[in-house]
């Protein structure tokens, strides 16, 4: 039995150092399996790394390039207001102008057309005053005339009522 035990014992321990070996097979083929495992996770992670930074940058690349756009528009866009509004202002000053040219124009005709009336109003009223002067001159003139024919004669008939000799 000895020789019965021992080929057991020799069996059980080849059987623990088959099963040992074989754990030990399962652990290196576990840990390979998780070393291929990790090193498909890491390339994944790289590739995923990658992509969200080509993303990124893809991303920050066209918001760039439509900021880039929008100001370039918004540039545009104030320099066409600034134009509009300079174009306006200009407008606006030439047609303050013309209106002020106009205005001065019509202000110097208008005073040329006072002094002319007024000039015409002067000289009617000379010719009217001049008019009622002579007419008052010629009344009195015509006055003095029978007044002096009057006289003369008053004159004469005096000298004939006093005794008709004459002026001496």
């Amino acid at each position: 039995m000895d020789s019965s035990q021992q080929q057991l014992e020799q069996l059980r321990e080849k059987m623990i150092a088959e099963r040992q070996k074989a754990c030990e097979e399962e652990r290196e083929f576990a840990r390979q399996r998780y070393q291929k495992q990790l090193e498909r996770d890491e390339m994944e992670f790289q590739q995923q790394k990658r992509k969200l930074a080509a993303e990124h940058d893809q991303k920050t690349h066209y918001l760039t390039e439509e900021f880039r756009q929008t100001r370039t528009s918004d540039q545009m866009e104030h320099k066409k207001a600034m134009d509009q509004l300079r174009l306006s202002i200009e407008k606006e000053r030439a047609d303050a102008a013309s209106t002020m040219e106009s205005v001065l124009r019509k202000h110097a005709h208008d005073l040329q057309n006072a002094r002319e009336q007024m000039q015409i109003e002067k000289e009617q009223w000379q010719d009217r005053v001049l008019a009622k002067q002579d007419a008052e001159v010629r009344a009195w003139e015509v006055s003095m005339f029978f007044f002096c024919l009057f006289f003369f004669h008053v004159c004469v008939l005096c000298i004939d009522i006093l005794g008709g000799g004459g002026c001496e």
